[in-house]
């Protein structure tokens, strides 16, 4: 159980993290009752209490997985040397903006022209 919560804390995505020192006080807190009854520490769903005191948008998609695998496989194309453009239409502004955003972040690390 230690070393779930030692993952969730090195989490890559910063949503799959904890959100507050509260939720890992008390996933913490948990361990140590049951080390204290001398029990081996039962799983139990970490983070169930974490609440982050800010508001912060998901960086997760949800609702956008063939849009998201078509620019997938628009960039594999021009990695390949194949020439590749793509529009982005049909979706409220704000949510163009944030797509091509997440899709930034493949190209970046490929040392692509987005």
């Amino acid at each position: 159980m230690l070393c779930s919560l030692i993952l969730k804390l090195l989490a890559k995505n910063a949503d799959d993290r904890y959100q507050s020192a509260f939720g890992l006080k008390l996933d913490l807190k948990q361990c140590l009752d049951q080390l204290l009854l001398q029990q081996p520490i039962a799983d139990f769903d970490l983070g169930t209490q974490d609440i982050s005191s800010q508001f912060s948008i998901s960086q997760k998609r949800y609702g956008r997985e063939k849009a998201w695998q078509a620019m997938l496989g628009l960039f594999h194309q021009a990695a390949a040397g194949r020439p590749a453009v793509a529009c982005c239409s049909g979706m409220r502004v704000w949510v163009r903006r944030y797509f091509c955003g997440i899709c930034r972040n493949p190209c970046s690390s490929a040392m692509a022209i987005f």
